[in-house]
């Protein structure tokens, strides 16, 4: 969980993060928060968890992709979450390529090939998805926190 909120927070849109399952904690602090949870706990920002990040071990998962605005998603997580799928877990499962340490149909050389991924198989395979989830909850952030000043580096779009 640590490496893929300090990928999407720390290194695409510049910020600082950190964790703490200490309620009183999280309600005391006064600045940029969100709860990842299944449950929200105030009047956060509330992301929805998917499990994935909270397993051992690998599993075969179903997954749905769906549209989402100009790309895809999935994980999809429930209309009282922030955002309408898991962007950590979804950018987990591609960034540590998640499928390919499943079964699969290896080419002559032992390798997972493109056309066996999901990013092939649902047509965005060629688009930075990570980075656009990770721009677009910038902007989430943004709007629930007109006042937080975000890094200069954190506001150019590498697309």
């Amino acid at each position: 969980m640590k490496y893929i909120f300090k990928q999407i927070c720390t290194r695409i849109i510049g910020i600082p993060v950190n964790f703490t399952t200490t309620i009183e904690e999280f309600i005391a602090h006064d600045s940029l928060k969100m709860s990842y949870t299944r449950q929200p706990l105030s009047h956060e920002i509330f992301m929805r968890a998917n499990e994935l990040l909270f397993e051992q071990g690998l599993d075969d998962l179903d997954l749905n992709v769906s549209e989402w605005e100009d790309t895809k998603c999935f994980f999809a997580n429930g209309e009282s979450s922030a955002l309408p799928f898991d962007i950590f877990a979804a950018s987990f499962y591609l960034l540590s390529r998640y499928e390919e340490y499943l079964p699969h149909v290896k080419d002559d050389y032992g390798r997972f090939t493109a056309e066996e991924s999901l990013a092939f198989n649902h047509g965005f395979l060629n688009q930075p998805v990570v980075d656009i989830w990770a721009f677009k909850f910038r902007k989430l952030l943004k709007a629930h926190y007109p006042d937080f000043v975000f890094p200069s580096g954190s506001t150019k779009s590498r697309l």
